[in-house]
């Protein structure tokens, strides 16, 4: 399924227009986020990440930023190598990323820390890797946490989009809400945030629906 993940018509499509914001702004980074759990961003994110790796040269990191409830680590068997106080006292944070299977392609699991987005300092945190990735890596994928419902120990993905070449937003065919689909777009439009495309999951028939 991975392999097929990286070759689906709309992820193609998305990643061509990433690399089209990236010819004038450099590497940067691209969050993908939806409005609540379960719609499929963790997958998407992996798609978009693996067909950068494999159809065009350069390195690119895949960061798990859903630190409430990641999902990278299992998708590429790895385990969650540190703890977020690990992280935070760490020299270079980039020191935990892991190789994957594909060529190119590295990942940087979430702590394995339970409920490590509590602490205050999470957000700063992860803007510091972002910045050391985008001085190693050619792209920056980073996997975040759903919009709906806010809380305030989230890592927000709006607030990680203020800094990011675009952002991607995954939404679940037919369960979706219309309404919040909206909301999660018009917040994008409210902030002047750089939305790049939108990916409709039909988790039915991944495979061979739209992605």
């Amino acid at each position: 399924m991975m392999d097929k993940l990286a070759q689906l018509t709309e992820i193609k499509r998305i990643a061509s227009v990433m690399e089209e914001k990236s010819m004038g702004s450099g590497p940067g980074f691209f969050v993908v986020t939806s409005p609540f759990v379960g719609e499929g961003k963790s997958l998407m994110a992996t798609g978009l990440a693996m067909h950068r790796a494999v159809n065009l040269s350069g390195k690119v990191l895949l960061a798990d930023f859903n630190w409430r409830t990641p999902r990278l680590h299992e998708l590429f068997n790895r385990k969650q190598n540190f703890s977020f106080q690990d992280l935070k006292s760490s020299d270079d944070p980039l020191e935990y990323v892991q190789r994957t299977n594909y060529t190119g392609l590295e990942l940087l699991t979430a702590p394995k820390s339970k409920d490590c987005d509590q602490f205050s300092d999470s957000l700063d945190i992860c803007r510091s890797i972002l910045t050391n990735a985008q001085k190693t890596y050619d792209r920056v994928i980073v996997d975040t946490c759903s919009m709906f419902p806010a809380n305030r120990f989230m890592l927000d993905p709006v607030r990680l989009a203020r800094d990011a070449a675009g952002t991607m937003l995954v939404f679940m065919a037919g369960v979706t809400p219309r309404d919040m689909a909206k909301k999660a777009v018009s917040i994008f439009k409210e902030y002047e945030l750089s939305l790049t495309g939108i990916l409709m999951n039909d988790f039915r028939n991944p495979m061979h629906g739209r992605a």
